[in-house]
């Protein structure tokens, strides 16, 4: 991976070139404002950055936006009456240390995330919300795909839950599926909108015209779904 530069109003921004097997030249602007331009393997280094100047404005407007955001993420310390958010209903901490316990539980009750714990160390907590929040995402995408999956006509490979930097899902060319575990803040409809997105990649491994049209058909506010995403996707956040 190499990094370049380009120039704006005097001031210098860096981009990472990531080369690869694609068609086209395309840009993105990751969570902290990092800037990465993705082009085909034969690209010259002329044609890249003239794109990147031409867009230059376009760039810098939303490496702010994310930088703002990234300001904006709302930090936990792990303590008692902090809100957490599952498939988008708030969540009280009621954070109880027992010495007596070899491990930490983490449990759902009503309105309420339960930990109890031998320790209050914030790290050692949210290391286990983490891990109780990936196994309810893993439960809740797998459902979801089984039952749009139907709908889809295609059959899936392997459901695998990461922690994505810069993309909420993916689908690869053997029908692997990729999901970002924090999507299970959000609200149900959301997480249909990112199952169904990635679903319809069996059917075009793209987002061409007729990507959108399969998707349309069973999210028909798709368009307000992907704008909710980019705009308070950062919110989404352990």
């Amino acid at each position: 991976m190499e990094r370049f530069y380009f120039l704006y109003n005097g001031k210098k921004y860096e981009y990472q070139l990531i080369k690869g097997r694609r068609k086209s030249l395309s840009i993105l602007i990751e969570k902290a404002g990092g800037i990465i331009v993705k082009a085909p393997l034969y690209s010259s280094a002329t044609e890249i950055q003239k794109l990147v100047e031409k867009k230059a404005d376009w760039i810098v407007k939303k490496t702010e936006q994310a930088v703002e955001l990234e300001k904006n993420r709302p930090a936990h310390h792990y303590v008692n009456g902090e809100t957490f958010y599952f498939r988008g209903r708030p969540l009280t901490l009621n954070l109880i240390v027992n010495q007596d316990r070899n491990r930490i539980m983490v449990k759902k009750q009503a309105d309420t995330l339960l930990i109890v714990s031998p320790v209050s160390d914030s790290e050692t907590v949210k290391n286990a919300v983490v891990k109780w929040y990936r196994e309810r995402a893993r439960e809740v995408l797998q459902q979801k795909v089984c039952y749009f999956q139907k709908f889809i006509g295609k059959s899936v490979g392997d459901i695998r839950i990461k922690e994505q930097k810069s993309r909420w899902g993916s689908c690869s060319a053997k029908g692997n599926l990729n999901f970002n575990w924090k999507i299970i803040m959000a609200e149900d409809d959301m997480i249909d909108y990112l199952v169904v997105h990635e679903l319809c990649h069996r059917l075009h491994m793209n987002h061409s015209k007729e990507f959108w049209e399969s998707v349309g058909k069973l999210i028909p506010d798709y368009k307000t779904k992907e704008k909710w995403l980019k705009e308070n996707g950062t919110q989404l956040d352990l």
